[in-house]
This record gives C-alpha cells, sequence and structure tokens, in this order.
C-alpha cells in the first residue's frame, strides 16, 4: 500500500463518496472557487489577489495566441480551483499513507497546501517547489508541470477580516481583451488584519463547503444531512417516514421546532447544522459570525436577532447528539472530535470505503415485508451488516489505522471468498468474485503492463501530453464505467457493452503503435524475440508471458488459450503475408497512433507481418474478461 497506485486508490474512493471533482468541471467553467475571487465582496485573500494581479501585469495584455496557453484569469485552471479541489483527497492521502488516526480526516488541526495555497494560506511550509509564474509562458511548460500536485500540511493564516471599507485601500487595472470585454485585477495596497481560521480536517476545506452549500432557508441542514451520511453512515432524511398529512404540512408554527412530523428528523439535524455556524452559505469562513445569517433574519424585528448572535434563535443550539457545541470559532472542530468520537464512526469509516475495495455498493435493508424476497434481502443485509460491525471493531482496535481496515476487508469473506455462511448471499451478491476495474485503473493498469504512458487529446483534437487518453475526456471516462461527479454520480459495477467498446478502442488506439514501439526500443512486452521471430516454440513461449503479464493466469505452451492465440497469430501474419502487406501499418489501418510520440519514428517495416499480428493477440488480451475485471 505505497505509490502512485495506491495514492490514486485512495484518492479515487474518496472522491466516489463525496464528488469533489466536480468542481474541477462546473467549478472552473464558472471561474473558480469562489476563495481566489477578485470580487470586492469576496476578495479575502490578499497574497490571491497579488498573484492575480502579477499574472494579469505579464500575461493580462498579451494578444490571445494559443500557443501561448494564456488563461486571462489567474484562478482558471490547476492554480486556483484545482488547487482547492484536490485538498481534501489530498487529506485521506497524507493521513492514510502516514499511519495516523483516520480521525484527523474530521480532526485534523492543520489543511493541506501545494505551492499556490502555502503562498495564498501564508502557510510557510518548507520544502514545496516554489510557485513560479513563467509556467504560463507557453503551453507545453504549463502543462508538464506538476508542482501544484505536490502537497503537505500547513496552516491558513492569510485570511483577512474583511470590512465595506477595506476597497478603500485597494488599487486596479483593467485589460481588454479580443472579445471586447475587460478583466480587472486588483490588489491590496495596506495590510489589514489577518484572523485565525478554524481547522476541522475537510469540514472546513472550502471544497467540501462549497460542493455542499447553504442557503437562506436552509440554513446549512444540507452540510449537516451530508456529514452525518458521509462520516456516521445515516441518512437523516431516510431515518422517518415523510407525512402526507394535509393538516400537518399546512403547520406554519415554526414546524421544524414543534411539530412531531419535522422534529423526529430535525432535532439530530438542525443543532448539527448549527455548528457550521461562522461559515457563509458560499463556504467563506466569517470571524463575527452574525453576517452568515441573511438579512431577512437580522433585519426582522419578530426574530429576536440581537448583534453578537452566531446562530438563529428560531432553531436548535448547534450541538451534537444531545450534547452543546463550543461556541463561534471552535463550533466546527467541535462537531469533527465529536463524530470522531462517536461509537457509529468506526463502522461508518467501513461502509465509506466499501465499494472502493468490494467494487459493489452496501446492501440496503428491506422496506417492505410484502416483497416477494423480502426474507433473503433480510439475511443478505443482515450478513452484511454483521460483518461491518465486526470489521469497524477491528478497525478501533487498531488505532484507527486506514490500511489495517483495508487489509482486514480484503481478508473478508465478502472480499476473497467463493462462498458465504449465508445462501442468500451468494445468490444476490458477486462476493469473493472479480470486481470490474476503474475507468481510472483500468488506464493505470494498461500503461504498467504496456510499460508506456498514453497521452490524450483535448476538445479540440490537439495532443496534451498533461492529459490520459481515457480519463481527461468525459466521453470516454462515462462511457468505461466512470463519471464527471456531476451528472453521473456512480462507477458502474458491472461489465457493460459500452464499457467493453471503450476498452476495445483503447486497445486498439494504443496497442497499433505501443507494439511497433516496444520491438524498436526493448519495451517490456517482446523481450527476447524480434519482429522477424517465427520459431513456433518462441511464439506460444511469448504468449504463456503475455498472459501472465496481462491476465495473471499461469499457463504453459499446451494450454488451449495458447493454442487458440498461437492460430490466432499464426493466422494473422499470414493473411499480411497473402496480401503482400509488408508495412505494420498502412492507409488502410485506422491507427492514430501517429498523433503520439509513436510508430512514426520507428522503423514499422514488417515483412513477415508479425508486428501486426502481435497487435491482435495483445488487443485480445487487452478486451479478455480477466483484464478489465480484478
Amino acid at each position: 500500500m505505497t505509490g502512485d497506485g495506491f495514492d490514486m486508490f485512495v484518492a479515487n474512493g474518496a472522491d466516489e463518496v463525496l464528488l469533489m471533482t466536480a468542481f474541477q468541471k462546473a467549478q472552473i467553467e464558472n471561474g473558480g472557487l469562489h476563495i481566489l475571487a477578485s470580487n470586492p465582496n469576496t476578495m479575502l485573500y490578499p497574497e490571491a489577489a497579488k498573484m492575480r494581479w502579477d499574472f494579469g501585469k505579464k500575461y493580462g495584455s498579451r494578444p490571445h495566441d494559443p500557443e501561448k496557453c494564456n488563461i486571462y484569469d489567474w484562478d482558471y485552471e490547476r492554480y486556483g480551483t484545482n488547487s482547492l479541489v484536490l485538498q481534501p483527497l489530498e487529506l485521506f492521502k497524507y493521513v492514510i499513507n502516514n499511519d495516523r488516526s483516520y480521525k484527523e480526516i474530521l480532526t485534523a488541526d492543520y489543511t493541506m497546501v501545494n505551492n499556490v495555497l502555502n503562498k495564498i494560506y501564508r502557510s510557510n511550509v518548507s520544502g514545496l517547489p516554489a510557485y513560479n509564474l513563467d509556467i504560463f509562458e507557453d503551453c507545453d511548460t504549463l502543462h508538464s508541470d506538476t508542482s501544484v500536485y505536490e502537497f503537505k500540511p500547513g496552516k491558513d493564516n492569510g485570511r483577512i477580516f474583511h470590512t465595506d471599507n477595506s476597497i478603500d485601500n485597494r488599487e486596479q487595472f483593467c485589460v481588454e481583451q479580443d472579445s471586447g470585454n475587460s478583466i480587472c485585477y486588483e490588489r491590496y495596497t495596506k495590510t489589514l488584519p489577518f484572523v485565525n481560521v478554524p481547522h476541522a480536517g475537510i469540514l472546513t476545506m472550502p471544497a467540501f463547503l462549497q460542493r455542499y452549500p447553504s442557503t437562506e432557508t436552509n440554513r446549512n441542514r444540507a452540510r449537516a444531512r451530508w456529514t452525518y451520511k458521509f462520516f456516521l453512515d445515516v441518512d437523516i432524511e431516510k431515518s422517518a417516514a415523510r407525512t402526507t398529512d394535509p393538516v400537518a404540512l399546512a403547520d406554519t408554527n415554526n414546524t421544524t421546532m414543534n411539530n412531531k412530523n419535522c422534529t423526529v428528523c430535525h432535532q439530530r439535524m438542525d443543532p448539527a447544522a448549527g455548528t457550521f455556524q461562522m461559515f457563509a452559505d458560499n463556504g467563506h469562513y466569517i470571524p463575527n459570525g452574525d453576517n452568515t445569517m441573511p438579512w431577512s433574519y437580522k433585519g426582522n424585528p419578530n426574530s429576536g436577532f440581537q448583534h453578537g448572535d452566531t446562530w438563529y434563535r428560531d432553531m436548535r443550539t448547534p450541538g451534537f447528539e444531545g450534547m452543546y457545541a463550543n461556541k463561534g470559532f471552535d463550533s466546527l472542530p467541535w462537531l469533527g472530535r465529536a463524530i470522531a468520537a462517536d461509537p457509529r464512526f468506526p463502522k461508518a469509516t467501513v461502509a465509506f470505503w466499501w465499494k472502493a475495495v468490494m467494487g459493489t455498493t452496501t446492501v440496503m435493508a428491506p422496506m417492505e415485508m410484502s416483497d416477494a424476497d423480502y426474507n433473503n434481502q433480510l439475511v443478505l443485509f443482515n450478513a452484511q451488516d454483521k460483518a461491518m460491525s465486526e470489521l469497524g471493531e477491528k478497525f478501533m482496535r487498531s488505532g484507527f489505522n486506514a490500511k489495517d481496515l483495508f487489509v482486514e476487508m480484503a481478508m473478508s469473506e465478502w472480499f476473497r471468498s467463493a462462498t458465504t455462511d449465508s445462501n442468500a448471499m451468494v445468490a444476490k451478491v458477486n462476493v469473493g468474485a472479480r470486481r470490474l476495474l476503474s475507468v481510472e485503473e483500468l488506464e493505470a493498469k494498461i500503461e504498467d503492463v504496456v510499460g508506456l504512458e498514453f497521452q490524450g487529446w483535448n476538445a479540440s483534437g490537439d495532443l496534451q501530453p498533461s492529459r490520459k487518453l481515457l480519463t481527461s475526456n468525459d466521453r470516454f471516462r462515462i462511457a468505461g464505467g466512470g463519471g464527471d461527479m456531476v451528472i453521473v454520480k456512480d462507477r458502474a459495477e458491472k461489465s457493460t457493452t459500452l464499457i467493453a467498446n471503450t476498452a476495445q478502442m483503447a486497445a486498439m488506439r494504443i496497442m497499433c503503435g505501443a507494439v511497433i514501439k516496444d520491438f524498436e526500443t526493448n519495451g517490456v512486452m517482446f523481450r527476447g524475440i524480434d519482429r522477424n521471430t517465427t520459431n513456433p516454440t518462441k511464439l506460444k513461449n511469448k504468449i504463456v508471458e503475455l498472459y501472465d503479464r496481462f491476465l495473471g493466469e499461469k499457463l504453459t505452451t499446451t494450454s488451449l488459450d495458447v493454442v487458440d492465440t498461437y492460430e490466432l497469430l499464426t493466422a494473422s501474419a499470414k493473411e499480411r503475408r497473402d496480401n503482400d502487406i509488408h508495412w505494420a501499418m498502412d492507409e488502410d489501418t485506422s491507427c492514430p497512433w501517429e498523433e503520439h510520440d509513436g510508430w512514426n519514428k520507428y522503423d514499422a517495416h514488417d515483412p513477415k507481418g508479425m508486428i501486426y499480428a502481435w497487435t491482435d493477440v495483445v488487443a485480445l488480451l487487452m478486451m479478455d474478461y480477466k483484464f478489465i475485471h480484478e
């Protein structure tokens, strides 16, 4: 459990639950997360304003040139939004990789910073790459820069106390763009007082707070609901039936406090909502608290509002499960500590990681006794619930070590056994069988077994080194069983025709050039033979090696699969020779590899047709059920 592969597992597993990377699409298109905005009402971080100012001075007046990759607004792309999007996922990686108590996901008195956030937050963390404005000079430099992906723990010391007259301490310049519109850049001319920003793991991170925002009427209830769901495995909205009584529905006497049809949920939800009292609807930390509440409440003479209030007087006191929270600054860190100490937290952590490890969602308790399959479903649910409770106990005894938890989950019958103590379980769940690889895992597996990293294309069809063939393209990622975390939020659990076709597409786009390059560079697939090798023994031995490499199968030269594959290999080569085709690729062969650092740089001469034939074999293995499943 080390290295890039494990990091990907942790980040993708956490993101599939929290849906953080939705911002990488939605928020980039809308100008980035608000913490980096230049609007006078939201410019809360002077260093972010200055970084944007410096960008504007150097690049803002440059005529638009696609080759220069000049993005006109600094907080677009990775250097704004993505820095904050990655924060919560990097906390999971840091805590888990360093064997720290998993409780720190909610209790950490630090945040995670890269070179951009280190500067914005005034964290003064050493050992991070320096932020370099020159990376925006051209496309190759920008897309090849990886400094933004290096994170370390640090503090947020960069937020100022914003007041109405702070605009008087600013200067501005504007740059007209090709479109005729202007982009304006501002910076502070006077140092304003900084404030202490509370830290409570991911609960206080901007991406989490804005992924689950609030409204004037919601009053942080959605944030409370999702916090319960993610970290206690309690869906408050499903904890009680919704009333259809017209009298109850017509009640306007503060129903969340007084109507029994509502209080069954709100008595749990609303106190937790109150612990977010120092954070505004858009996720900004508000030091004085009372500015988090709308004027419709503060200006209402009947509300009872008094200056200095940080929470609504017509709602329950901030707290958690009958306990009252610390006031003001420490209320959300208090909630994080309370949840981490709750006896439901260990089992909820198992539920959080269940799909990432097992490949399937957890079983829901059956609701209708009249259902024909009710009894089997109940047996199944109880069996899984018992297993999750036992795993949670082991997790707690390990000192909340997530790696130990992953080991225990992988050693459980739900992951590795062909049979269980429940016949119903076998009938309803793919217990112990191969699970479908996520599109990210499939892409990493292809790169590993082939020994090459494959690049993808942007929306214009231009090759971009920083992009991946499958995961950087929404069309391929979703077709391959993944999601964009905006519309498609759940990874596929079973293979489909569309997923199989995507694997076929990847195989055909990749293998045509990869085989040539492997022969030319003595790569990892065809060591020991060359493009002209036709000796049957050597060919069959190589097929045995490839089955082991691609599918993890230990076969012999007499195995039926090896014999059949050998026949495919020789038939494919013979067809090329019979048609007098002496090149691995020709005008009738679809191969976009030439757009890569690919086969056109190497000798594609194929007098015996063996390169083309090996391409068929490797593509066949990549489309095998056992390749796209583990």
